[in-house]
């Protein structure tokens, strides 16, 4: 089975086309009803920012995908760029299988570990939402959940030490283990000082503030991403509720005008990706009643 969606291509011709990649399915994981509804556009503007540091590195840099799910960004990152290293950390097993699936259909060189990241090494246990596997947890509580099962764990140092690699940009997504995952990546940050994209989400309460003491003393900047991110330098880590832009930037250094110009650049192609049409597929062909009602209403004139 195969459905693909738009990515942008990043030749310099402006005339190019769109490239494709195969999502395997529209329906197996959140994630992928999510890319058949809305597409890339529907994960701006954190892919973007992810693309646009990607677009910053020179080839062979390495990118640490923690939190993976079913692969995207990794996809994406050895798809469009030049990375040296790709991996993607993933403790779910079924949602591990879906990001090996993605990456071997679309002749991707992603390395897969499935295993959880926090501040030790062992064994932890891994709550499951019956919903939603970006809603599974580390963290006792974070979400209502089924069943779990035990995964490995280790750290971002650990690996990186017995991996002899040097990352240059690491995301992370960990339903609010995030403060653990730095907390176990504090020697590889100091020492190799890669860009951060972290997401911080309000669950009972700020977890902003966790994160912004796991990173404190390591020198770094903090930008909020929101749809029209102002990058304007923060002195903490917050997070609101219910916000849908949950994710932050986090740099050794200030941003540059050239960062936020290739933002600029690279966020109407993200755009540009929206739902594709794929033959056979009845749902993603018919738009939807309120889409239809929207499209409706708006064609109204304002005034009789």
């Amino acid at each position: 089975m195969s459905f693909w969606i738009n990515v942008p291509n990043m030749s310099h011709d402006a005339s190019s086309s769109m490239r494709m990649f195969d999502i395997v399915d529209g329906r197996t994981t959140a994630t992928q009803r999510k890319l058949r509804r809305e597409g890339l556009a529907g994960f701006a503007p954190t892919c973007t920012t992810l693309l646009t540091l990607f677009s910053r590195q020179t080839p062979g840099f390495t990118f640490l995908d923690v939190g993976a799910g079913i692969g995207l960004y990794s996809s994406l990152c050895a798809l469009l760029y030049e990375p040296s290293g790709v991996v993607a950390f993933e403790p779910t097993p079924e949602t591990a299988a879906m990001a090996g699936r993605l990456a071997e259909l679309n002749g991707l060189d992603v390395a897969l570990e499935q295993t959880a990241l926090g501040d030790r090494s062992g064994i932890a246990e891994l709550r499951l939402s019956p919903t939603s596997e970006s809603s599974n947890s580390l963290r006792e509580g974070f979400r209502e959940s089924t069943r779990s099962v035990n995964v490995p764990l280790t750290t971002v140092d650990e690996y990186v030490s017995t991996n002899s690699i040097a990352p240059n940009v690491m995301k992370i997504s960990a339903a609010t283990y995030e403060p653990e995952v730095i907390a176990g990546a504090r020697h590889t940050i100091s020492e190799h000082r890669p860009i951060l994209v972290v997401e911080v989400v309000h669950r009972e309460h700020d977890h902003g503030a966790l994160i912004t003491e796991a990173m404190s003393g390591l020198g770094y900047r903090y930008y909020r991403l929101a749809a029209q991110p102002e990058w304007n330098r923060r002195r903490s880590i917050t997070s609101k509720p219910g916000s849908p832009h949950r994710y932050w930037l986090l740099t050794p250094r200030d941003l540059d005008y050239r960062f936020v110009r290739e933002y600029r650049r690279m966020a109407p192609k993200v755009q540009a990706c929206t739902a594709s049409l794929n033959p056979g597929d009845p749902e993603a062909a018919q738009p939807s009643v309120p889409g239809r009602l929207r499209r409706k209403l708006a064609a109204r004139p304002l005034f009789r």
